[in-house]
């Protein structure tokens, strides 16, 4: 179970930083680099979607990877 539990967390936390990372370089780099208006809301645009996918994502990872987690998913859904 606790090879589960860190094999699931690891691949969350991988996914984290990935989809999290151009959002966060974009901030470290915006007040160097001169974006116009446009293509920086675009981005923000983009990189929230990103954000919210990665939302979305962990409990899909969780619910393929720990089985306690799929049990009261079940339950939560459909009853016991």
């Amino acid at each position: 179970m606790i090879h589960k539990l860190t094999k699931a967390t690891a691949v969350t936390l991988g996914l984290f930083i990935l989809l999290q990372s151009p959002a966060n370089i974009k901030e470290f780099i915006s007040p160097f680099v001169h974006l116009d208006v446009v293509h920086s809301q675009v981005l923000t645009h983009y990189f929230h979607i990103v954000l919210y996918a990665n939302n979305v994502i962990n409990p899909v990872i969780y619910y393929f990877t720990l089985k306690d987690f799929r049990e009261g998913y079940r339950k939560l859904c459909f009853g016991s």
